[in-house]
C-alpha cells in the first residue's frame, strides 16, 4: 500500500516538474531551448488528399523542369518563373546632334518598343497632351499604350512581342498570365555610343532549360551629312534580331509570332481622306516587286465577316509589310534575302486592334509576322534579322529600302512630284511655303495666260452676241432645232467657239488634284506655318465652335469661306447677264453649285484654299486688263459674201461651226430627181421603178 502511493506521489511529482520546467525554463534558461523555424503566413494545414496532390503537382513541375533525355537528379529544386525585375531601356537620342534619327524605348516586359520618338524639330506631334502643355516629338508606335508596362498583366498589343505557342504553353502550367509577351525578359547587354545607348540585347530561358532566346535591338546612325538627311534612311531604321536556341541534346522544331507596328498615330483624323493603310510589298526570284495597300474600311468589313486573309507570298518573300498614314510610315523589312537565307516569313496578318464603331475609319490597326516552322539541331541556334523603318515618307528615304509604293500620290504622280520640286525649289530660297503657293499659282496662270486671253475674247463675244441670241429665241419661238441651228450659224459667223471656254477649266483639273496630292502627302507642309495658321496640311481652324455642327465639324475655318466668296465673284464677273427665263435658271444653278463647292472645300488643306485664292484674284485682275487693253465693244466679224451661184446664197464658211451649218443645211435642202425634198418624201416600194439617188 505504501509502495502504491509512492508511485503515485512520483507520478504527480514528475508531471509537475516536466510543467514548471516547459512553462518556466524558456525564461530562466533560454539558452537552453532553442526556438522552432517560423512558419511562413501563407502556410496552411494541408489535408492528406491536398497533400497528396501537392506531392503529385510537385512530381509535374520536376517533370516539367527536366529535359527530355536527361534524368533527373534525386534533389529537384522547384521550378518558378525566372524574377527579372521591370525596367525600361531607352536606345538612340532625342538630340539630333549625336547622330541618331530615333530614341527608342524598350520594355523588359516582353522586351517590346514601348515608342519610337522622332527627334527631328520638324516632326512634332500636331496637338499636345493638354491645350497649352509644350507639343511633343512625334512617336510613330505605341501611341495605343495608356501606362506603364508591367508583368503577368494583360494589357494592349506591343510592338516587338514574340510568342511561341510550345514555350507560352509550358509557361502558364508555372502562371496563368504567363508569356513570352507578359513577362520580364533579362537585360543581358548594352552597348553605348554617341553619349548614349545604341543597342540593348534582352535575354530569356526557360524555366524548363529547353530554349534560350535573345532579342536585340539597334538603331543606327546617320551615314550622310547633315545636310542629306532627308535622302538618308539610315537614321531612321531599327535592326531587330531573333535569336533561338536549342539547349536540349536533341532537335527541336520552332514556329513563333512577331508583333508589327502598333500605335500608329492618325493624325488630323476629322479632316484627312487617308487613314491607316497595310502596305507591302513581294519580290519574287527574277526580282521583279509586287506591290499592294488594304485601307481601313476594307479591313473592318472583312473583320465584321470574320474573313481577314493572311497575305502570303508564296514563292516570292516580303519586301516589306506595315503600315502608313498621311506622311510616315512605319514598315517591317525582313533580312532573309540580305542575309542569303530562305525566306523565314511565312505569311502576314492584318489585324483589327481595337473598332471604332461610329467612326470604322478610325480604327487601330496591326499586324503579326508569322515564321516558317524551322528545325534547331541540338545544342544549336538559328538567327533571323528584321529592320522597322519609322520615318516620314519621302521619296529619297524609301527608294533605297525599294518601298515607294508606300507614296500616295494617285494618278497624277508626274504632277504632284512636279509641284513639289517647285515648292521646294522656291522655298530653298528662304521663302515661306505660303509665299512658294503663291508664286506657284502665278508661275501656273502666267503659262496658261494665251489660253486664258482667248477665253476672256470669247466671253467678250458671247456677251455682245446675247442681243442677237436673243431676237432669235423671239423669232423662232418655241422651236428648238430651229434656234440651236440659227444659233451655230451665228457662232459661225462670228468665230465664236462656246467650248473655249471650258478649256482652262480642264487643264486646272489636273494641276489641282496633282497639287491637292501633293499637299496632302507632303511632309515638308505638315506644321508649315503661314499667316494665323500653324499647319499648311490642314484646315486654318480659326478657333472652336461651341457645337458640332452638320459637314462643318466644331471648327471654323475662314479660308474655305474666303474661297468660295471668290469663286461667287468670279463667277459673277466672267458670266454673261442673262437674258431669259433658261439663262436665269442656269445662273441659279451655277450659284447653288459653287456653294456647294464651298461645302466640299470645307475641309481640305489650308494651302490648297491660298492657292485658289490667288488663283481668284490672278483671274480677276487679269479679266480687268484685258478688258482695260480691249475696246469697249467688240466688233462682229461680218462674214465675207461672194457673188451668188445659180441664184442660191453662198453659204457661210466660219470654220467647225459653220461647216457644221452648212452640213445640216445641205441634209435639209437634199431632194429626189423629181425636186422634191427627201425629208418630206415618202419611202419608196421594191415596185418602184424610179429610185431616188441619194
Amino acid at each position: 500500500m505504501d509502495q502504491q502511493r509512492r508511485f503515485q506521489a512520483f507520478l504527480i511529482t514528475s508531471f509537475l516538474l516536466i510543467f514548471v520546467w516547459m512553462n518556466f525554463g524558456p525564461k530562466l534558461f533560454p539558452g537552453l531551448f532553442p526556438q522552432p523555424p517560423a512558419k511562413k503566413q501563407n502556410d496552411k494545414p494541408r489535408d492528406a488528399k491536398e497533400e497528396n496532390s501537392g506531392k503529385e503537382a510537385d512530381s509535374e513541375k520536376v517533370a516539367t523542369a527536366t529535359p527530355d533525355g536527361q534524368k533527373p537528379e534525386a534533389v529537384v529544386e522547384e521550378v518558378k518563373l525566372p524574377d527579372h525585375p521591370t525596367n525600361t531601356v531607352a536606345i538612340g537620342s532625342d538630340d539630333p546632334k549625336t547622330g541618331f534619327g530615333l530614341k527608342v524605348t524598350l520594355s523588359t516586359v516582353g522586351a517590346g518598343i514601348v515608342s519610337a520618338e522622332l527627334n527631328d524639330e520638324r516632326y512634332k506631334a500636331l496637338k499636345g497632351p493638354q491645350p497649352k502643355a509644350p507639343i511633343p516629338q512625334l512617336s510613330l508606335v505605341g501611341n495605343n499604350l495608356k501606362g506603364e508596362l508591367l508583368p503577368l498583366k494583360k494589357g494592349p498589343l506591343v510592338t516587338g512581342h514574340i510568342s511561341v505557342e510550345e514555350i507560352d504553353k509550358r509557361l502558364r502550367t508555372l502562371d496563368e498570365e504567363a508569356d513570352l509577351r507578359h513577362i520580364n525578359w533579362e537585360v543581358a547587354e548594352t552597348v553605348k555610343a554617341n553619349g548614349g545607348n545604341s543597342s540593348v540585347t534582352f535575354s530569356f530561358k526557360t524555366p524548363d532549360a529547353r530554349w534560350e532566346l535573345r532579342k536585340k535591338y539597334e538603331v543606327q546612325s546617320w551615314t550622310k551629312p547633315d545636310a542629306l538627311r532627308d535622302e538618308d534612311p539610315a537614321g531612321y531604321q531599327l535592326a531587330v534580331q531573333l535569336t533561338f536556341k536549342n539547349l536540349l541534346t536533341k532537335e527541336q522544331t520552332l514556329a513563333y509570332d512577331l508583333q508589327g507596328p502598333v500605335g500608329v498615330p492618325l493624325e488630323n483624323a476629322e479632316h484627312t481622306s487617308k487613314y491607316r493603310d497595310v502596305k507591302y510589298g513581294f519580290r519574287d526570284a527574277n526580282g521583279n516587286l509586287t506591290t499592294n495597300a488594304i485601307t481601313t474600311a476594307e479591313l473592318v468589313k472583312a473583320f465584321d465577316k470574320n474573313q481577314l486573309e493572311e497575305l502570303r507570298p508564296g514563292q516570292r518573300t516580303f519586301q516589306y509589310v506595315g503600315l502608313d498614314t498621311q506622311y510616315f510610315a512605319a514598315l517591317v523589312l525582313p533580312q532573309d534575302a540580305a542575309n542569303k537565307q530562305s525566306s523565314y516569313v511565312d505569311f502576314a496578318k492584318p489585324q483589327v486592334v481595337e473598332k471604332n464603331v461610329a467612326l470604322p475609319n478610325w480604327s487601330e490597326l496591326s499586324l503579326q509576322i508569322h515564321s516558317v516552322e524551322t528545325t534547331i539541331p541540338p545544342e544549336s541556334e538559328i538567327q533571323h534579322d528584321y529592320k522597322l523603318y519609322f520615318g516620314p515618307k519621302r521619296t529619297a528615304l524609301l527608294a533605297p529600302l525599294e518601298a515607294t509604293k508606300a507614296m500616295d500620290f494617285g494618278w497624277f504622280a508626274v504632277i504632284s512630284n512636279g509641284m513639289l520640286w517647285i515648292l521646294n525649289g522656291f522655298h530653298g530660297l528662304g521663302l515661306p511655303y505660303g509665299i512658294c503657293i503663291m508664286l506657284l499659282t502665278v508661275l501656273v496662270r502666267s503659262c496658261m495666260f494665251p489660253i486664258s486671253k482667248k477665253q476672256a475674247n470669247n466671253a467678250k463675244k458671247m456677251k455682245d452676241l446675247q442681243p442677237k441670241i436673243a431676237e432669235l429665241k423671239s423669232k423662232y419661238g418655241d422651236d428648238k432645232q430651229k434656234i440651236a441651228q440659227a444659233q451655230m450659224e451665228l457662232f459661225a459667223q462670228h468665230g465664236f467657239n462656246p467650248l473655249a471656254g471650258c478649256l482652262p477649266v480642264f487643264l486646272q483639273l489636273p494641276i489641282f488634284v496633282g497639287l491637292y496630292q501633293a499637299l496632302s502627302s507632303s511632309v515638308d507642309l505638315r506644321r508649315a506655318p503661314f499667316l494665323w495658321f500653324d499647319n499648311l496640311a490642314a484646315p486654318d481652324a480659326l478657333f472652336q465652335l461651341p457645337m458640332v455642327l452638320p459637314v462643318l465639324g466644331n471648327e471654323f475655318n475662314l479660308l474655305p469661306i474666303i474661297t468660295t466668296a471668290l469663286f461667287l465673284v468670279q463667277q459673277k464677273m466672267f458670266m454673261p447677264p442673262p437674258t431669259d427665263e433658261q439663262s436665269r435658271m442656269q445662273a441659279k444653278m451655277f450659284f447653288w453649285m459653287t456653294l456647294m463647292m464651298g461645302f466640299m472645300f470645307y475641309h481640305v488643306p489650308a494651302g490648297l484654299c491660298v492657292y485658289f485664292i490667288a488663283s481668284s484674284l490672278w483671274s480677276m485682275g487679269e479679266r480687268k486688263l484685258l478688258d482695260y487693253g480691249s475696246s469697249s465693244t467688240t466688233t462682229l466679224i461680218t462674214p465675207p459674201t461672194t457673188k451668188p451661184k445659180n441664184g442660191e446664197p453662198q453659204k457661210p464658211n466660219g470654220g467647225f461651226w459653220g461647216k457644221l451649218a452648212s452640213r445640216l443645211e445641205e441634209m435639209g435642202e437634199m431632194k429626189d430627181i423629181n425636186g422634191v425634198p427627201i425629208a418630206g418624201q415618202r419611202r419608196p416600194k421594191d415596185k418602184d421603178k424610179k429610185k431616188p439617188r441619194w
